[in-house]
Parts: C-alpha cells; structure tokens; sequence
C-alpha cells in the first residue's frame, strides 16, 4: 500500500464550523490543453499566447502512464514555473494525466509535488483504452471496481476532479467503467471530430448521455490541429448545445501553427456561435 501525503487543500477551501471543506469549482470561460510546457520557448511566451488568445485557464500534462508499469514524464521540473507565470497573468492553471487502471498513486503524488511549487486548481484525469474491459458484464464489473478505487486516490487530494475521455453518448461504449468516473465534478467530453461526420444530433445525445450518468457539469473540448479548418472548427462549436460555462481546445500546440486557427479561438465568446 502506498502512503500519500496529507492531502494539499485547493485555494477554494472554506472553514465550516471548524471543518475545512473544499468548494469544487469546474474551469471557467476559454481554455486549451497544453500537451508539453516545451511547446512555448518560454513561460513568457506561453502567457502572451494564452492572452492573445482571450484564455482563462490551462490545462498542462504531467504524465502519460504506459501498460507494463511505464511512465512517460512531461518536463516535470518545468510545469511550476510555466504555472507561476500564467497565474501571475491571471491565467489558472490545471494539471492533466492519461492514467492506467491500479496507478493511480502515482499520478496523486505527482500531482501533489507540483501543487506545492505552484498554485493549481485541480486534477483531470483522461481514462480511455486501458480502462476498457474484456469479459462481458463480469468484466464490466471488475473494471468498474479497479475505477473506483482510482476515484476514490484522486479524491483523497481533496481537489476539484475533472474527467475527459470519448466524445459519445455512453452507449456507444459499454465496455468503460462510466460509473465509477461519473464521481469527478465535472465532465469533458472530447467532441473533436477529425473526420467531421458527427452532426449536431450527436452532440445532443453526448451532452444527454453523459448528464444521464451524473456528470451534470459539462466543458466541451473542440479540435484545432492540422485536421480542422476554421470553418471546420467553427461548425463543431456551432453543434455544439450552449450549455456550458467553459470550453476548451486540443491543443495549444496546433493553434501555434496556425494563425487562422488561432484567431478563431480569439474571436470566440463561450456561449456564442463561432465564426470563421
């Protein structure tokens, strides 16, 4: 058994009648997914991205966990500084990881090692293909248990919990252990269609589906890479039902390379239809 540390408060913890309790706050208004620190030259310049940009808040990758036990490590040792200078900015900062199933102390120990050198707001997690069971309705139920034990990792940090995964209703994948990641605070689903098939009917049923499992709180995230015009990106924010308070973008890699994608994200208000 691992042993974590005492958990590290979010800045938004209130004292009731002597008892610390923590007020989980989902992201606000625009932000992106930052894949690397690396992809910025600088802190600096990260920020001046991020401001031209109209961003509230990030979302930086800490790690990638691998099957067999590995880790791949995102520049660890840079994130603080990165995070200081875009909170410093006004610009809040989230850390997010692609955990395996039975890891997830590491990732909660990573992630209180950075908490104490900068100043986060919370943990999203990005449960995908290594949470997929194999084994019918009694695999389904052993995954749904390993899940569970992870949630119940992340929450002991006692951190306001944001899960991304499959941009589709629930159905679509039965196989996911939905149940046990339905207990973060809030949800994220991936509605970037790099095939650009989906229609807004699809969008409907996944914000439906994924509310039905008591992920009530939704922050869509959208495509910019190589494979989305903005006329591209515009219609998959347009489908989108305006229902949420926060949106976000994969990846503040993909809208470097692109000053066209990038001035859409500027122009974009939440709430508001997209233009190209």
């Amino acid at each position: 058994m691992v042993a974590l540390a005492l958990p590290i408060l979010a800045a938004s913890t209130l004292a009731i009648a002597g008892v610390a309790v923590t007020a989980h706050r989902s992201p606000r208004g625009k932000g992106v997914f930052v894949r690397d620190v690396k992809h910025a030259k600088t802190p600096a310049a990260m920020v001046a991205d991020c401001k031209a940009w109209g961003l509230s808040w990030v979302t930086i990758q800490s790690i990638w966990q691998l099957p067999g036990g590995k880790t791949k490590r995102h520049h660890l040792s840079l994130i603080p500084s990165y995070a200081k200078a875009l909170n410093r900015a006004g610009i809040k900062v989230w850390i997010w990881s692609w955990p395996v199933p039975g890891r997830a102390h590491e990732i909660a120990e990573i992630y209180q090692q950075l908490a104490r050198r900068a100043n986060l707001q919370g943990l999203i997690l990005d449960p995908e293909s290594p949470y997929q069971s194999k084994g019918g309705k009694a695999g389904l139920a052993n995954m749904e248990a390993l899940a569970s034990l992870d949630v119940s990792m992340f929450e002991l940090l006692d951190v306001t919990l944001g899960v991304t995964t499959y941009g589709a209703p629930p159905s679509w994948h039965p196989r996911f252990p939905w149940t046990a990641w339905s207990r973060c605070n809030f949800g994220m689903p991936q509605l970037y269609d790099t095939h650009h098939k989906f229609k807004a009917s699809h969008q409907r049923a996944t914000f439906d589906g994924w509310r039905a499992i008591g992920l009530k709180t939704l922050s869509p995230i959208w495509g910019a890479s190589q494979a989305h015009s903005p006329a591209q990106m515009a219609t998959e924010i347009n489908q989108t039902p305006e229902e949420f308070k926060s949106a976000s973008w994969w990846d503040y890699y993909w809208l470097t390379k692109s000053k066209k994608r990038a001035a859409l994200v500027a122009n974009y208000r939440v709430g508001k239809q997209a233009a190209a």
